[in-house]
């Protein structure tokens, strides 16, 4: 092989490595002209064409890193056929197997991107299906059981894209599954339950939006019980506090929709507890804030309708308070203005329904401030 090539190669890596696309892609590309003038000499050489497909990939990864997906889907593209003929010419060959795994899971991802979701299915199944044939045919190796789950989170994220929500979860449990037996897979597998606890709540949500609440209480639990986990191993770590919270808060609307008003109360307060630590983690993060405000509204709405009017108000009292802080505070952050509006102008109609016309007021007052202090800054 002409030495130029490993050379070119050589020197694009290291740039790829120093963030320098530019000179990254000129190397890159002169590597690839050396390598495909040695294909067509030799067009049954395998290691060479082989060679050709790594660097249109490495041009594709850089491309894909510079967001440029249009001509990054083009030498994906160009990686992924080279690497199919091949393969079909030697399939027992596990590193072809696997570069031809990995680059049709590159292709599927920047057509996703692309928002080309039909042809990032097809590409994503591709991906498992060549990583599942290199499980089979070495199943000892962990780092191909890996790869496998890895490639059925990639085909989830791509479902959960296409709304496919069961679908998305059906490949985030047989990525699970399949981290559970594999050695040093502990990180990846939170990962798996991560975006498995994101698919139940997504499937709980629709079925909520839909009326459907009996099957949404049940992916809401789903996620629920994952979040729980999560905690207990990470009870630190706000991500897995967050989504405990947030399959808190699922279930306790569900039940308050269903008149289960202890239920609901039980759930509510615990996102509620939850949320107070995270404002306590990170202080004068507006959105953490804004959701302990709106948690305390809920919470406030079901012990009213529990008859625990003191508390109700004692609730209530910590929800303003939080919201008229936030308007005093964050008075250029618009974003966060037109939220509190909204918060406002729901306490206004739950407050006005349950017949407390002055605290309904106090909220009204609250809300044509921000909406003059809107208009002023449109």
């Amino acid at each position: 092989m002409n030495r130029l090539f490993p050379s070119y190669t050589c020197l694009g890596d290291r740039y790829s490595r120093e963030k320098n696309p530019r000179k990254a892609i000129l190397f890159y590309k002169r590597a690839l002209k050396i390598i495909t003038r040695i294909v067509e000499q030799d067009t049954g050489n395998f290691k060479s064409q082989q060679c050709q497909a790594s660097t249109f990939k490495c041009i594709g990864d850089i491309l894909k890193q510079s967001r440029k997906l249009t001509e990054a889907r083009e030498y994906f593209e160009k990686a992924t056929h080279i690497l199919e003929v091949v393969t079909i010419l030697n399939p027992r060959n596990l590193k072809l197997l696997r570069e031809l795994s990995m680059s049709l899971r590159a292709l599927g991802e920047t057509c996703r991107e692309l928002n080309d979701i039909e042809a990032a299915q097809r590409y994503h199944k591709e991906a498992v299906e060549a990583g599942k044939l290199l499980a089979e045919l070495d199943p000892e190796n962990r780092e191909y059981q890996r790869d496998l789950a890895d490639r059925y989170n990639a085909l989830g994220y791509t479902f959960r894209k296409a709304r496919l929500y069961t679908d998305a979860i059906e490949c985030h449990e047989n990525a699970i599954r399949i981290l559970s037996g594999a050695e040093g897979g502990d990180q990846e597998n939170v990962k798996s339950q991560v975006n498995l606890a994101f698919m139940y709540r997504s499937l709980g949500g629709y079925c909520n939006r839909k009326g459907d609440l009996d099957r949404a209480k049940e992916y809401f639990e789903q996620a629920y019980h994952i979040a729980t986990r999560l905690v207990e191993s990470y009870s630190d770590e706000k991500w897995a506090l967050d989504d405990l919270s947030s399959s808190c808060s699922a279930l306790g609307e569900v039940y308050r929709r269903q008149q289960e008003f202890e239920s609901a109360l039980r759930f509510c307060d615990q996102a509620l507890k939850i949320e107070q630590r995270l404002v306590a983690l990170d202080p004068g993060n507006c959105n953490l804030e804004l959701d302990l405000a709106y948690s305390y509204s809920i919470a406030a709405e079901i012990l009213s309708r529990l008859g625990n009017d003191d508390m109700a108000q004692a609730y209530e009292e910590e929800a303003f308070a939080i919201v008229e802080r936030l308007f005093e505070l964050e008075a250029s952050n618009r974003s966060l203005q037109v939220q509190l509006s909204l918060i406002c102008s729901a306490e206004v109609t739950d407050l006005e329904r349950c017949g407390k016309w002055a605290r309904a007021r106090r909220y009204e007052n609250l809300a044509e401030r921000i909406r003059s202090r809107l208009d002023m800054s449109a």
